[in-house]
């Protein structure tokens, strides 16, 4: 048997089709408190039900945009890591309606993960140089969206870096709310996903959206933290809920998210 040369192998490596990275709207989601899912889950319930998170998703979006199924947007899920990324052209007047498409497919990836698996999901959405494919995902993009989430998000919120905001021209509260993006205690912009719902669901008159912040309400209900990490998690996404909705008063009907007394 003849020895391979190494140095050919080597230069056989970079003479594979040239790519470069392009200009891209991206999403980095996190599924919350997954080690543990991975760590327990003897029957596959909690692997199940991340692979149909996808499926799922899609025939909200094949059903609410009449089977467009949101062209352009690709995703990847990897572990308990969802890349949502959507490629804009050089004209910077395409990116508020890219940035749209990738935020309604991250809203109804919050909102199904956790009526099917109480998944809550923290992230990021930004933009930058990014290249992805069935294969392989790289770039600058993904590294900034990866540390954004890491470091800001905390809380199940998917937060907007003001990079992608300054270049969507979005400097007044009303134009925020055009997008969906909330603004909150400390400062963070983050996606509106519950607004993203009921908007959409009424723009096409269909009361499907409705149907899924009511199991979404009914699942906040039954929320029991272990520990005070993640009661903070829990409270703040049932104070978000109360807050969409107009209901101050949900939190009352969440006894195991009552603010613990000192």
């Amino acid at each position: 048997m003849s020895e391979v040369n190494n140095n050919t192998v080597a230069e056989d490596i970079w003479k594979t089709p040239h790519v470069q990275t392009d200009t891209y709207i991206i999403a980095y989601l996190d599924m919350l408190g997954s080690k543990e899912r991975i760590e327990n889950d003897p029957n596959g319930e909690h692997l199940n039900a991340i692979n149909s998170l996808y499926s799922v998703t899609l025939e909200f979006i094949n059903s609410w945009c009449k089977g467009t199924n949101l062209p352009g947007v690709k995703v990847k899920i990897f572990s308990d890591n969802i890349v949502i990324a959507k490629k804009i052209s050089k004209d910077s007047a395409s990116i508020p309606d890219s940035y749209c498409h990738v935020a309604l497919f991250v809203a109804l990836i919050q909102i199904t993960a956790f009526i099917h698996a109480k998944w809550l999901i923290r992230g990021c959405i930004s933009i930058g140089d990014l290249y992805i494919d069935d294969t392989l995902i790289w770039g600058k993009a993904l590294v900034r969206a990866h540390n954004l989430e890491e470091s800001i998000a905390i809380y199940p919120r998917v937060i907007i870096d003001q990079k992608l905001l300054r270049m969507m021209l979005i400097t007044s509260e009303e134009e925020r709310k055009n997008y969906f993006i909330n603004i909150d205690v400390d400062g963070m912009f983050y996606l509106g996903y519950l607004e993203i719902i009921r908007a959409t669901s009424k723009e096409i008159i269909t009361d499907s959206g409705e149907q899924l912040i009511s199991e979404y309400e009914k699942k906040l209900q039954t929320l029991k933290p272990s520990n005070e990490k993640i009661w903070q998690k829990y409270y703040w996404t049932a104070n978000y809920f109360s807050k969409v909705t107009n209901n101050p008063d949900f939190l009352e009907k969440c006894p195991n998210l009552k603010i613990p007394e000192t």
